[in-house]
């Protein structure tokens, strides 16, 4: 489908005709004529903390029933699983006497994170996602990469997704 759509296209949402409709704004699910004015804008690394991100929640404009249908509902649940990663218990692979439950056989990597704080909360973000409440056993690596005289750093890390008797960290 082109980006240019016919004269005398009106919007979609508004039903008015429009000298930004000239610019080709559509709905990236219905694929609408859109205003410039009747578009929900979405950042393309708006959920890059998700392993997949569905092809649905990929574009960057929607219209008012797609965003509200789609969009809506999976940002609430993107929130409040990174509300809950950011709360997670971090245990770092030195740290011993963990009040351990149970721990994920599984473990989670993460790669080409621009700072540890970054890397870390991916890795909770995972794991508040399967429903643990900590992360442990995180071991974490910087690189410092060159590139033409400039210097910078990837990290990554490692860690399992667990469950921990919160109440024994609490009472120590």
């Amino acid at each position: 489908m082109s980006n240019q759509f016919p004269p005398g296209l009106i919007c979609y949402s508004c039903r008015q005709s429009n000298a930004s409709l000239k610019k080709g704004y559509q709905c990236g699910l219905c694929h609408n004529a859109l205003c410039k004015k009747c578009i929900f804008p979405l950042k393309k690394s708006f959920f890059s903390f998700l392993k997949e991100v569905p092809e649905e929640l990929t574009h960057t404009a929607y219209c008012n029933g797609c965003y509200h249908q789609k969009v809506a509902p999976a940002m609430e649940i993107y929130l409040e699983t990174m509300q809950r990663a950011e709360g997670l218990y971090v245990f770092e692979k030195a740290t011993r006497h963990v009040p351990l439950i149970m721990r994920s056989k599984h473990k989670m990597s993460v790669e080409n994170c621009v700072d540890r704080k970054e890397t870390i909360l991916r890795l909770a973000f995972w794991a508040a996602e399967q429903a643990f409440n900590a992360v442990t056993g995180i071991e974490v690596v910087c690189e410092k990469v060159r590139l033409n005289g400039y210097q910078t750093s990837k990290w990554s890390a490692t860690g399992y997704a667990s469950k921990i008797d919160v109440l024994g960290i609490e009472s120590k």
